[in-house]
This record gives C-alpha cells, sequence and structure tokens, in this order.
C-alpha cells in the first residue's frame, strides 16, 4: 500500500525505494522505540510488527 505514514512516523527508520515502496532502513533503531511504536500504530494495514531485544512483541 505504501501509504507513509511510518515514513512520517520514524524517518530514520523507514524509507523508501526508487518505486515509492517503504523500506526498513534500520533493524535496530536505538532510541527510536516510540516513534517506530507509533509508525506501527498509524500503519492503515498493520504491517509493522515491532519485538525488543528479546524476541518480545511491543504494543
Amino acid at each position: 500500500m505504501a501509504s507513509g505514514h511510518c515514513i512520517r512516523s520514524a524517518p530514520r527508520v523507514f524509507g523508501s525505494d526508487h518505486d515509492g515502496w517503504v523500506t526498513l532502513l534500520d533493524a535496530d533503531p536505538t532510541g527510536q522505540t516510540e516513534q517506530v511504536l507509533k509508525a506501527a500504530r498509524m500503519c492503515p494495514v498493520a504491517a509493522i510488527d515491532v519485538f525488543d531485544g528479546d524476541g518480545c512483541q511491543l504494543s
């Protein structure tokens, strides 16, 4: 879908490729937890899952 909500919420973590599809720029974004969680909540197709270092899903 590539709505771009995640890019606007966490631009250091999400970007886009030359076709406009969302890409992951940083799979371990230190200091970006709140921004990534916001991006996950705003995703219109719930395509973002966030996990901590122990593999537990954050919400």
